[in-house]
């Protein structure tokens, strides 16, 4: 490896080690400092009108961690039933609620019942939750094998526990065998974004290869992803008489969906690739702005640089392998990507997914590519991983006087038992969109569906 790639490896190693820890508290701290509150949610608890109605509101709002306002809705009507306002109040600016908009309910609209939603969604996150739970029962494995990037990957896991009485870490609750498809089918449906998307990184992450070789020298070395994929013997397999009818379909059945996925993932890839490497080519420097405005926007370019050297540099990594031919591996990968799902022959891929295992290619539609690219790196503790791993931590404590986050954080319990308004504006859009009977009605619910989840 030459010291060139070294230092690329490093930077994107560090690079992403603190985006997947930082990005999840990094807007909590902000609003923190500035002391600033915001809204979350709004709850209304109904009562009839009693001596203790007001009271038993306040008790409830208490208990689910809202702030009572002592508002009733309903002050001033004629009607029985009073209706208390509470709110959850929050520090952190993303999950603020920005806008209200009030349904009069004697307008049109249909009504679906929640868990049933939930459920039939959770259905259709089977697939994923499956990959998830692989990819923990891989961790544990290179964990307990010794891996020092699963090492890394169990403290950031640590950043969250499992909500249970002990306050169970993720990462002890994952090798303690605990998990299923169940636990991570829940995780999707009902973590914030954030959480789901760094328990990914970190669960990628522990999935490097470690097998202890040595060298020449007597070192330990291990071959990658990408060393086992540019010399694959399946290159010279595909497309040749050496396999049987019956041996290519065993691929087809092992592959396909890993295939697919990863496809996916090199194309999102690939197209912020070429955007990044088109803005390298048109400037090295950002002029300084006279405005305010001017200022800003040179602001969201240089995030938007900072984001753009992931990429450049994950290609450079990637160009370090070459095939026999001599083509070089990202070259291949990004001409691989440019192609559209029509045209793309599915089993060039499957030597790459038999060089990163099933798990990790199908964890990529999910997770990213780049951050299988990581995985190239030698598989060596990374102390800049530790250090803001320990930062999160101890910024976590301050917020929380805990040492993790709950992983249920974001979860309304109530809204299982609940119904949800669904408007005739956004019911006819959808009637509209079907092809008039030509859809079956499992297909009309899975697209209203998609319009719930959106």
């Amino acid at each position: 490896m030459t010291g060139r790639n070294k230092v690329f490896y490093s930077l994107i190693s560090v690079l992403l080690a603190l985006f997947s820890v930082f990005n999840i508290i990094s807007s909590t701290v902000a609003n923190a400092v500035e002391n600033k509150i915001y809204v979350e949610d709004i709850k209304v608890y109904e009562c009839e009108d009693d001596d203790n109605c007001e009271a038993a509101a306040a008790q409830w709002f208490t208990s689910i961690g809202y702030v009572f306002t002592g508002i009733d809705l309903n002050q001033g009507t004629s009607t029985d039933e009073h209706a208390y306002l509470g709110y959850k109040p929050t520090v952190n600016r993303d999950m603020a609620i920005t806008d209200i908009r009030l349904m009069a309910m004697d307008a049109g609209y249909t009504i679906y019942n929640y868990e049933d939603m939930m459920n039939y969604l959770a259905s259709q996150k089977a697939g994923t939750a499956q990959t998830m739970q692989n990819a923990a029962a891989a961790f544990a494995q290179n964990y307990k094998a010794g891996s020092p990037k699963a090492a890394d990957a169990y403290a950031g896991l640590n950043l969250f526990h499992v909500g249970d009485e002990n306050k169970t870490k993720l990462g002890d609750y994952i090798l303690a065998g605990k998990t299923d498809a169940q636990f991570f089918t829940r995780m999707i449906m009902q973590s914030t974004t954030g959480t789901l998307n760094a328990v990914h990184g970190f669960l990628n992450n522990a999935m490097a290869s470690y097998n202890n070789d040595l060298d020449e020298n007597g070192e330990v070395t291990t071959t990658n992803w990408a060393q086992f994929a540019v010399r694959s013997e399946l290159w010279g397999k595909l497309g040749s008489e050496e396999m049987s009818t019956d041996e290519i379909n065993a691929l087809h059945k092992d592959y396909n969906d890993a295939a697919r996925d990863l496809f996916k993932s090199i194309q999102t890839f690939t197209a912020y690739y070429e955007d990044a490497k088109a803005r390298e080519n048109q400037a090295n420097e950002l002029p300084e702005g006279d405005t305010m405005e001017e200022a800003a926007e040179e602001m969201e370019n240089i995030e938007r640089e900072d984001s753009d050297f992931l990429y450049l540099a994950a290609f450079e990594m990637l160009n370090a392998y070459s095939f026999e031919s001599g083509e070089f591996f990202g070259d291949w990968i990004v001409e691989l990507g440019r192609m559209n799902s029509e045209a793309v022959d599915l089993t060039q891929l499957y030597p790459v997914v038999e060089a990163m295992g099933k798990c990790q290619a199908a964890l990529t539609n999910t997770g990213g590519f780049v951050a299988a690219v990581l995985n190239l790196a030698d598989n060596e503790h990374n102390e800049d991983f530790e250090n803001a791993v320990d930062t999160a931590r101890d910024k976590i404590k301050g917020l929380t006087n805990e040492e993790a986050f709950n992983i249920w954080e974001n979860c309304d319990g109530d809204l299982k038992d609940s119904t949800i308004a669904f408007t005739s504006d956004a019911v006819r859009k959808s009637t509209a969109e079907n092809a008039l009977g030509r859809k079956s009605e499992w297909e009309k619910k899975k697209e209203t569906v998609a319009e719930i989840e959106k």
